[in-house]
């Protein structure tokens, strides 16, 4: 397949972490609440939020790009190039693999050096309700599932992908 381009904005704003980050997403999902309530100014703010690291990355789980390949290759196929960049401006990420179908609907993989998996990041905006199914199985098939969550910092939404029904009414935009 071709290759695949996400918006520098949008690095991590949808995120796969382990279940055991939830209270610390819904915590920063809150502080980044009061943050905007509290600096909002018109149309626009007057600062902005930088949001931290998980203190429970998806690398401590020790998934590689082997394995998680090996389990959503048989739903969507593999870009053959990651690009990023914002406007008409791109750029290549060569520690990046993804996983998707045209029209912006991807799995974005960094990978460390040792070929552990690290940021694991969505663009699924406007997922069509005949696919909501297939990104289910998609994330449902990813090594650990069980295990990890959806944490949406633009929505401010946390999904584990072990609740099929709320992970499917996520994606359907509910």
């Amino acid at each position: 397949m071709a290759s695949a381009f996400f918006h520098e904005d949008d690095y991590c704003q949808v995120e796969v972490l382990p279940s055991t980050a939830r209270g610390y997403c819904l915590a920063e999902m809150g502080r980044i609440d009061e943050f905007a309530d509290a600096h909002q100014d018109g149309a626009g703010w007057t600062a902005m939020y930088v949001r931290g690291e998980s203190p429970q990355p998806l690398a401590s789980l020790g998934i590689t790009l082997e394995e998680l390949g090996a389990a959503v290759a048989p739903l969507v196929p593999r870009f053959a190039e990651v690009l990023t960049g914002y406007s008409s401006y791109r750029e290549p990420c060569p520690s990046v693999a993804g996983w998707g179908l045209d029209g912006g609907e991807a799995l974005f993989v960094g990978v460390s050096t040792g070929g552990v998996v690290g940021p694991v990041w969505l663009t699924l905006r406007g997922v069509p309700a005949e696919r909501v199914g297939l990104w289910c199985r998609v994330l449902r098939s990813l090594p650990r599932a069980a295990d990890l969550l959806v944490a949406d910092w633009s929505a401010g939404v946390v999904v584990s992908l072990a609740d099929e029904s709320a992970l499917a009414a996520y994606l359907s935009g509910g």
